[in-house]
């Protein structure tokens, strides 16, 4: 997984479907990775207006 995530050809083809290969295959990348997608996520959820019931 680790080595097909680190294929460019292969990054390029998940961008068009909304994905994005992660390639560092450490603990801390993988932390960080998630606190990035969090405040991407969290802002367009606040666009949205959604809300939980």
């Amino acid at each position: 997984m680790v080595g097909a995530a680190r294929d460019k050809e292969y990054g390029e083809k998940l961008i068009p479907l909304g994905f994005t290969a992660i390639s560092d295959d450490t603990p801390e990348g993988f932390t960080e990775f998630v606190r990035s997608q969090d405040r991407v996520w969290r802002d367009l959820v606040e666009i949205s207006g959604a809300k939980l019931d």
